[in-house]
């Protein structure tokens, strides 16, 4: 962990300057609140998208089917015996 204010503002400067991203000090609480708060004002977050759902396939139709040809099957075995 980072004590010393020279470690802090070194480390604060590899990452602001070198990795282009942004360095936070202070408590969780404040941190998560200032991340939001910047995650909210990019344009990303103003694209509005619609969420589609799509039904591919009906599973039960091909179950009930099974089960009918299964049992047909044992009704016409036991009707015929072989």
């Amino acid at each position: 962990m980072y004590t010393s204010n020279e470690k802090i503002a070194s480390y604060k400067k590899a990452v602001e300057q070198n990795a282009g991203g942004k360095f936070y000090t202070g408590d969780l609480q404040k941190m998560t609140t200032s991340i939001v708060q910047e995650i909210k004002e990019t344009k990303t977050s103003l694209l509005k998208t619609s969420k589609k759902t799509y039904v591919t396939d009906h599973p039960e139709i091909f179950f009930i089917s099974i089960i009918v040809i299964f049992f047909s099957l044992i009704i016409f075995e036991k009707r015929i015996r072989l």
